[in-house]
């Protein structure tokens, strides 16, 4: 089903964003 293929790929770009936002987190804080 594409819708299926669809949602899986929205639900893992929203994951890799929510990664990303916390690796430059994390960098943001071992820099100061």
């Amino acid at each position: 089903n594409e819708n299926d293929i669809t949602s899986r790929l929205k639900t893992i770009l929203q994951i890799n964003n929510a990664v990303r936002l916390q690796l430059q987190d994390g960098n943001t804080q071992a820099c100061m």
